[in-house]
């Protein structure tokens, strides 16, 4: 229960960034849903790092295991949600250690994952 509440509040936060304020006190928050298992969950913290995290955000270097992690799980879904997310956000150390993951993730065999 503590995680879906946690899930909720962030969710509530992305919300209230849309209307201009600020999430950056809650970035940590952000890195604990991102990096949880339920595909909820995991949904809500890429859209909330998507929305909030810039390239100098400081849990930035946090994601990164994260980030290999969900585009080695050979989920489908884990792995467009990094994606989507790593384009959004990517610096040059984090693209320096993902580089690997992404370009094996182009002769993926699921034209979903080579199209993102």
């Amino acid at each position: 229960p503590e995680a879906a509440v946690k899930a909720t509040a962030v969710l509530k936060l992305v919300h209230l960034q849309m209307f201009g304020y600020s999430m950056a006190a809650s970035s940590f928050h952000v890195v604990e849903v991102l990096s949880r298992s339920e595909f909820a969950h995991k949904r809500i913290g890429y859209l909330a790092a998507m929305q909030s995290f810039s390239p100098t955000t400081d849990v930035l270097l946090l994601c990164t295991n994260q980030f290999k992690k969900d585009l080695n799980s050979g989920r489908l879904t884990d792995c467009s949600q990094a994606l989507g997310c790593l384009a959004k956000i990517v610096t040059e150390e984090l693209g320096r250690e993902c580089a690997t993951d992404v370009s094996s993730l182009l002769s993926s065999p699921r034209a979903y994952i080579r199209k993102k």
